[in-house]
């Protein structure tokens, strides 16, 4: 703190432990500080000499509450805005056109302008989204998880978890201060039995929201196999529909082998199969669409040089439910091992 003196001299006061009168009298006003310095300032009363040393204990005593080390200016003022301010630059979290209200303390002002809003980050999981369930089979309940990855920087308030089936709200949990991990139980009456869409939400800030989805898929099984039946109407397709009843991955027909495949596509590459005097047989739900192609590993066409047979039927599951499917059957038997089939 800088004293400006009688004599027109600039004195560079330090905070230190103590300030203490010394003496004066009539003339004189000496002021001692516990590191030993003094200085000795003439006054023509002793009431000037009184005042000064009042004066330069409160203005100490004002600089050291404010926080301030060393030499420097005292600037006077409240410790809070005097008036209403409205930004016109971007500093730090304020951005241009920030209102600060009369009453802003120095610390909420400070926090504004050196620092910067930092948001969560989540992560969400759906335990029952990473696989594919077939069509008749059910889920008594799902497990919904949102984690806040970066709570401990986190600057601004964070309000709930919400979490949702659809775009019903199924459950909101308010926000625990230090707690990163929310997770969510879905039990309906009824057990699930079919695709949903599931959603986890942060809100925080000014109602300012994060999420993540996922989706429990049921879908129809695909199957393929070889046929070593040399007469078949694939347009009754009676001894396919009887085989699509059975549940154990691989199936052994009356006419062939088929594998069990669960999956929302309907591209396919079949490696190692052997055939001995037999047929290559796709079957794939009728929703996913036409095969633009089907080739082997030499990169040979068998779709649309018409080496291949296609035609739709009705399969039945083994859970009852019905289904339209496309099969692809090669025209003419093979005999091979170690073939490539690329359907796509």
């Amino acid at each position: 703190m800088h004293v400006l003196l009688k004599n027109g001299k600039m004195l560079n006061l330090s905070i230190t432990e103590d300030i203490q009168q010394g003496y004066h009298d009539k003339k004189i006003a000496v002021i001692f500080l516990t590191n030993g310095t003094k200085f000795i300032e003439k006054f023509d009363t002793e009431d000037e000499a009184l005042a000064e040393v009042e004066r330069v204990r409160e203005e100490m005593l004002k600089f050291e509450s404010s926080g301030g080390e060393g030499g420097g200016t005292v600037v006077k003022g409240n410790a809070e805005l005097e008036k209403d301010i409205t930004s016109n630059v971007t500093c730090g979290a304020a951005g241009e056109g920030t209102f600060f209200k009369k009453g802003t303390t120095l610390t909420e002002l400070a926090e504004k302008l050196l620092r910067k809003d930092i948001t969560p980050t989540i992560s969400t999981s759906f335990p029952d989204t990473t696989t594919i369930k077939e069509i008749g089979t059910t889920l008594a309940s799902t497990t919904l998880k949102l984690s806040i990855t970066n709570l401990s920087k986190v600057t601004v308030p964070i309000k709930e978890i919400n979490f949702y089936v659809g775009n019903t709200k199924i459950e909101t949990k308010a926000f625990v201060n230090g707690t990163s991990n929310y997770t969510c139980t879905y039990t309906p009456t009824t057990p699930i039995n079919s695709s949903i869409t599931l959603k986890a939400e942060l809100v925080y800030g000014s109602n300012q929201k994060a999420s993540g989805t996922g989706t429990i898929s049921f879908v129809y099984a695909s199957y393929y196999g070889t046929i070593n039946k040399q007469t078949l109407d694939v347009t009754d397709g009676n001894s396919l529909t009887t085989a699509m009843g059975l549940t154990n991955n691989t199936a052994t027909l009356p006419f062939g082998k088929f594998t069990k495949s669960i999956k929302s596509v309907k591209g396919l590459t079949w490696s190692g199969a052997t055939l001995n005097d037999e047929r290559y047989c796709y079957l794939y739900p009728s929703g996913l669409g036409d095969l633009s192609n089907i080739k082997d590993g030499n990169n040979f066409e068998y779709l649309t040089n018409g080496s291949t047979i296609k035609s739709t039927i009705t399969i039945k599951s083994a859970s009852g439910a019905s289904a339209q499917y496309l099969v692809y059957i090669l025209k003419d038997p093979v005999t091979g091992t170690n073939f490539k089939f690329i359907y796509s």
